[in-house]
């Protein structure tokens, strides 16, 4: 299954939906008044965990649930502040997650699975979020705001030795490690025409490609489980598929949804 986005009343109330890779068997899991955002398979296929806020002015908490829509459960414990880019350990009993209360403080996060034991893992220094955590848990990818540029880094999965693996000048999104934990992808405005585009790299900022070359925006780019494709939400709204060098690209369906995640 897949899960993703969905605004299906135009009331800006985005739920999580759930379908077939090939747009069949859409079911609807959430059905709640505001903005839900990124939800994320647990490695294991097992839960769903995503970031939602109520209304405009409220701040966005974590909450899990059952592959269903079944027993949401808020595992967040500071309501006044945001949380959210939820990512899994590989052994699932950890979440990964960017906090703060304004655009400018936001920092990396580690809690247990059920919400304890929150601990800060960036050192405040520059704006830090989107983290993604290596295939064999040992590090995390994440962006950080140096001098108000978004630049990729990496670093242990407890927060030290972080260092930069990109140096490109440009806006950047979250990355994302391959299952073989040897490529990252991800996307960025790098490109001449400020086009979001998406790029692959090694994972130690080596090898950098870009896949995409479209005059529309190329986002929220993953691995297939597999890791011989790449998945990403090309406009407008639609899931496509390709190659790792951008070749054979196949759009899976156009059900007008974003931010898709492909159960384990």
């Amino acid at each position: 299954r897949v899960i993703f986005l969905r605004d299906d009343d135009n009331a800006e109330n985005w739920d999580i939906f759930s379908m077939n890779s090939n747009g069949t068997g859409m079911q609807q899991l959430t059905f709640w008044e505001g903005v839900i955002s990124h939800p994320v398979w647990s490695p294991a296929g097992e839960k769903i965990a995503f970031s939602y806020r109520e209304t405009k002015d409220a701040f966005s908490q974590l909450y899990v649930m059952n592959p269903d829509g079944s027993e949401i459960t808020k595992i967040s414990t500071d309501d006044g502040r945001n949380y959210s880019t939820p990512d899994w350990s590989p052994d699932s009993t950890k979440i990964a997650f960017s906090s703060g209360q304004s655009n400018s403080d936001w920092e990396i996060f580690i809690m247990n699975a059920d919400g304890s034991d929150e601990v800060q893992i960036t050192d405040g220094a520059s704006i830090s979020y989107g983290p993604d955590w290596s295939p064999d848990g040992t590090l995390i990818a994440f962006v950080s705001m140096a001098d108000y540029q978004p630049e990729i880094f990496v670093m242990n999965s407890d927060g030290t030795d972080p260092k930069p693996i990109t140096s490109l000048g440009a806006n950047i999104g979250p990355p994302k490690w391959s299952p073989d934990g040897e490529y990252i992808v991800f996307q960025s405005q790098k490109d001449e025409k400020k086009e979001w585009e998406i790029y692959l790299m090694r994972s130690d900022g080596t090898d950098l490609v870009q896949i995409t070359d479209n005059d529309t925006w190329d986002l929220r780019p993953r691995f297939s489980l597999d890791g011989t494709k790449i998945s990403w939400d090309s406009c407008c709204f639609n899931l496509s598929i390709m190659n790792l060098d951008g070749s054979d690209v196949e759009k899976l369906n156009s059900q007008f949804g974003w931010d898709y995640d492909w159960q384990p």
